[in-house]
C-alpha cells in the first residue's frame, strides 16, 4: 500500500548547518518542503501507476521512490552515472543521507547495488574519475571515496571520509575526467571558491590548490583545445549574483580568471554546460523566475572568445517553473527543471532552441516553488536518462521522440589562426577534420567537405589518415569571396549527419588608417547636455566592476573611455555626456569601422527605472553637422547589462562615406537615481584589400619584416659577386661595382621598411 512519510522538523537547524548557505541562497528550498512520494519500484509494465505523470517524446523506463533505498532518506538531490569497465550503467541518487547505487542495464528491472551513508543534508553530489566515485555534502565529511571497482559484482565500499586542511562541507564537486582533477565549490575553505583536488592516488585525494576570488557555486572544468588557450585547463565557473566567470586552472597554484559576465535580470547564476562544440554555454539562473523574469528563462553565452563571453539570447518554453541543472549532448540540452520535471531542447541552432520532448516528474501545478526534479544525466550509451526528484526519487527514461546520435566535426585551416576567419585569395588551404562518432557508425568514405563559394557549391572528397581524421583541401578563391564549409556524412542505413558551417572571407589584410586604443590623446572631443555627473572620461578603470562599471579595459593597452571614473560613483546622472572623434577618413574601398563598447543600464536607486535607458552610436559624413544612427543599444537586451562587445560597420551599408566622417556615443540618464555606465575602447577605420604589401627595398634577403645584420650580409654577398642587383649608383646602376654602390645601400638600409 502506498504511503507518505511524515514532514520531519528542525528546519532551521538545517539552516544552521551550513556556513555556505549564506553564499548560495538555497536555503530556499527549506521553505517549500513537502513530503515524499513512497511506495515500490515502477516499471513501464506496471498494470497501475501510483500517479500520473505527463510525458512528450520520453518514455518511463522504471521509476524507484525513495524509501527503497532502504536508509530512511526524505529527500533526493542531484544524480550522476557510471559505466563500469564491461559496459554495464549504473545511476547513482544522491539521497539526504547517503548515496545510492544503482544497475541500470536492464532500464526496466532496476537493481539497487548498495548505499554509502553519508551526514545529512539536503545537498548532496557526486562525481566519478576513473573507477572511483566522490561524493560531499553541506553536512560535512569532507570528500567521501568510494570504490567502484567491484560494482559489477554488487560491492560499492567506502575508501574514507577526506577532510583536509580544514575541509568538511562542500555544496557542489565538478570533475575534468581528462585531467582526474576534481574541483570543490562552495565548499568551507578558500572563501567557498574553487578547490582543485588531485586523484592520481584515487583513494586518497589531496587538495592542490585554490581560485579564492569569489564564490563559486557550481563549474564545468575542460581542457581547451583552440585559439590562445589551447592546451590549458579551463574552469567555467556559476557565481550567483555575479555570473559567469572563466577561470585558466592549469597551474593550481596560481589559477586566473581570464574572462567573464553578467546578464540582464540576472538574480542567481546557477548551473551551465558547455555545448559539444564549445562555442556556447547554456546558462540557468535559480532565481529569475518570479522575481525579474515570469517563465522559465535559460540564457545562450557565446564563449568562443573566452577572454570575452557575450550573453547572446535566450530562450523559453513559457513555463513558470525555476531552471535547476542541465546538461547538453549532441543537439540537444536536458535541463531539471524544478517542478516541470524534465525538459529537452533542440539546440542544433543555439541561437533558436525550442523543446522536443519532455517528462513531469512533479504531477502538481508548474509554479516558481522548489520541488520537483533537481537533477539529470543524460551521458548513458544506451542513451537512456535518468533523473532525480527532491520527493519522488529516481526516474529512468528513454528518449522516443529524439537521437543522442550525432556527428560532432571540427576542423582547423592550416596557416589561419584559431579563430580568424580570412583565407588569402587564390590560395588552396589544407583541412583537418575530426569526427567524432557517439552512437552512431559512418560510412567513412561518405565524408564529405561542403564548400560553398559566393553561393556556388562543390563537394570536396577527404582522405582518411592513419590518425582517424580526414584530409581535405578548401580551394582557393577570388579576392573579396565568400567561403562558407561544413561537414557531412552517412552512417550504414544511410541516414545523412551534417556540421555546423564556418564561414571565411578572401582578402589579403586589413588596411588600418586610423586606429586608437586611447593610450593617448589623438583628438576626441566630450561634450554634455544637462549632465549633472559622469562625464566621458579617458583612463585606467579604477571601480573594479562596482556598479556595473567596466573592471577594466577591452584591448588591454589599460586605458579606454568610460562614463565618470572614480570607484563607487562613476555613472551618468540627469542628462547626456557625448563622445566625438576626430575626422576620419571613409573614402577607402570596403572601408568600415570597428570598436568595442561597454553599456550597463540595470543598476537602480531611489526613483530609478532601471532597464529603461538606451546608449546611441551615431555617424556623420559632413564632420558632424549631421547625424546619422548607427546602433542603439537596449534599453532592453543581453548587451545592457555589462560586458565588452566589439562590433563593426561597413561603413557604404549605412551611408555615403566622404573623407569628413565622425562617430560619437552618447551615454545617457535622465534619472538621477538611475545607475547608467558606458566605455569606448579598441576603436579602428580600415578596408580590406587583396593588394600585396610594398616591396621593402631593404628586405634584401626577403625574410620581411624588420631589416636586420642578415639583410646587410647578403648585399655584401651580392656586392662581393657582383651580382647585378647589387649594381645601385647611380639609380638603375652603371654597371661598375664601387664605394658608391655600398653608400647607397647604406641609406635603402637606414630608411628601413
Amino acid at each position: 500500500m502506498m504511503k507518505r512519510h511524515a514532514r520531519t522538523g528542525a528546519l532551521l537547524a538545517l539552516l544552521a548547518a551550513s556556513a555556505a548557505l549564506a553564499h548560495d541562497q538555497d536555503w530556499r528550498k527549506l521553505k517549500d518542503r513537502e513530503s515524499p512520494f513512497f511506495g515500490p519500484i515502477v516499471s513501464a509494465d506496471t498494470p497501475v501507476f501510483p500517479r500520473q505523470f505527463e510525458a512528450a517524446g520520453l518514455v518511463l523506463e522504471s521509476w524507484i521512490p525513495l524509501n527503497n533505498f532502504g536508509t530512511g532518506a526524505t529527500s533526493g538531490n542531484d544524480c550522476w552515472g557510471y559505466v563500469s569497465p564491461s559496459g554495464r550503467e549504473y545511476a547513482i541518487m544522491g539521497l539526504s543521507n547517503a548515496l545510492g547505487f544503482v544497475e541500470i542495464t536492464n532500464p526496466s528491472s532496476p537493481v539497487i547495488v548498495g548505499t554509502i551513508s553519508g551526514p545529512s543534508s539536503l545537498w548532496r553530489d557526486v562525481k566519478v574519475v576513473g573507477e572511483y566515485a566522490y561524493g560531499v555534502s553541506e553536512g560535512g565529511a569532507g570528500i567521501q571515496v568510494i570504490d567502484l571497482r567491484n560494482i559489477d559484482s554488487g560491492t560499492v565500499t567506502l575508501v574514507q571520509n577526506k577532510t583536509q586542511g580544514g575541509h568538511t562541507t562542500t555544496h557542489n564537486i565538478a570533475a575534468n575526467t581528462d585531467t582526474g582533477f576534481l574541483y570543490l565549490c562552495g565548499a568551507n575553505v578558500s572563501n567557498g571558491g574553487l578547490v582543485a583536488v588531485n586523484t592520481t592516488n584515487p583513494g586518497n585525494p589531496i587538495i592542490a590548490g585554490a581560485w579564492s576570488t569569489a564564490y563559486v557555486h557550481d563549474a564545468q572544468i575542460v581542457n581547451w583545445t583552440d585559439g590562445p588557450y589551447a592546451g590549458h585547463e579551463i574552469a567555467f565557473c556559476y557565481n550567483g549574483s555575479r555570473g559567469l566567470e572563466i577561470v585558466d586552472v592549469t597551474n593550481k597554484s596560481s589559477m586566473v580568471r581570464i574572462g567573464g559576465t553578467s546578464y540582464a535580470q540576472i538574480q542567481y547564476c546557477h548551473q551551465g554546460w558547455l555545448t559539444p562544440d564549445r562555442r556556447y554555454v547554456i546558462l540557468n539562473d535559480e532565481l529569475d523566475e518570479g522575481a525579474t523574469v515570469s517563465v522559465t528563462t535559460t540564457r545562450v553565452v557565446d564563449v568562443s572568445n573566452l577572454e570575452h563571453p557575450v550573453v547572446v539570447t535566450t530562450y523559453t518554453n513559457n513555463n513558470t517553473s525555476r531552471d535547476h541543472n542541465n546538461y547538453t549532448r549532441g543537439n540537444y540540452t536536458l535541463h531539471a527543471n524544478y517542478r516541470s520535471g524534465l525538459r529537452v531542447f533542440d539546440i542544433s541552432n543555439p541561437l533558436a532552441a525550442h523543446e522536443v520532448a519532455s517528462y513531469d516528474t512533479y504531477p502538481s501545478s508548474d509554479n516558481d516553488n522548489y520541488n520537483g526534479a533537481w537533477s539529470c544525466y543524460p551521458y548513458f550509451p544506451s542513451g537512456n536518462i535518468i533523473v532525480s526528484d527532491i520527493e519522488s526519487g529516481l526516474f529512468v527514461l528513454r528518449p522516443e521522440s529524439f537521437s543522442f546520435n550525432r556527428l560532432v566535426p571540427s576542423f582547423g585551416v592550416v596557416g589561419v589562426a584559431p579563430g580568424e576567419s580570412r583565407l588569402d585569395p587564390g590560395v588552396a588551404f589544407p583541412v583537418n577534420i575530426q569526427v567524432e562518432e557517439e552512437g552512431v557508425t559512418l560510412d567513412h568514405e561518405t565524408v564529405v567537405l561542403n564548400v560553398s563559394i559566393d553561393g556556388v557549391p562543390q563537394n570536396v572528397t577527404t582522405t582518411e589518415q592513419l590518425d582517424g581524421s580526414f584530409a581535405a583541401s578548401i580551394p582557393g578563391a577570388n579576392c573579396f569571396s565568400e567561403i562558407v564549409v561544413s561537414v557531412s556524412a552517412r552512417d550504414e542505413a544511410g541516414k545523412l549527419y551534417q556540421s555546423a558551417t564556418a564561414t571565411y572571407s578572401v582578402y589579403t589584410s586589413d588596411v588600418v588608417s586610423f586606429s586608437d586604443n586611447f593610450e593617448t590623446n589623438t583628438g576626441w572631443t566630450v561634450s554634455n547636455v544637462g549632465l549633472t555627473d559622469g562625464p566621458w572620461t579617458r583612463g585606467t578603470p579604477v571601480g573594479g566592476g562596482d556598479r556595473g562599471d567596466p573592471p577594466s579595459d577591452y584591448d588591454g593597452s589599460g586605458q579606454c573611455y568610460l562614463t565618470d571614473n572614480v570607484d563607487g560613483n562613476s555613472d551618468v546622472d540627469g542628462g547626456q555626456t557625448i563622445l566625438i572623434s576626430p575626422i576620419f577618413d571613409g573614402t577607402a574601398p570596403d572601408a568600415a569601422v570597428s570598436y568595442a563598447r561597454w553599456f550597463d543600464n540595470t543598476g537602480s536607486g531611489t526613483g530609478a527605472n532601471p532597464g529603461t535607458k538606451t546608449f546611441l552610436v551615431q555617424i556623420s559624413n559632413n564632420g558632424g553637422s549631421n547625424w546619422q544612427a548607427l546602433e542603439t543599444v537596449g534599453p532592453s537586451s543581453s548587451e545592457s547589462s555589462g560586458g565588452w562587445f566589439e562590433k563593426s560597420f561597413d561603413l557604404a551599408s549605412v551611408i555615403t562615406p566622404t573623407s569628413n566622417m565622425r562617430i560619437r556615443f552618447i551615454a545617457q540618464d535622465p534619472d538621477p537615481g538611475s545607475v547608467i555606465e558606458a566605455g569606448v575602447d579598441a576603436f579602428r577605420v580600415y578596408a580590406r584589400t587583396c593588394e600585396e604589401p610594398p616591396a621593402c627595398d631593404a628586405d634584401w634577403d626577403g625574410s620581411g619584416g624588420t631589416p636586420d645584420s642578415s639583410d646587410f650580409l647578403a648585399y655584401l654577398n651580392d656586392y662581393a659577386s657582383q651580382n647585378p642587383r647589387a649594381d645601385l649608383a647611380p639609380p638603375g646602376g652603371n654597371g661598375t661595382f664601387d664605394s658608391s654602390d655600398f653608400l647607397a645601400f647604406l641609406n635603402i638600409y637606414a630608411q628601413g621598411c
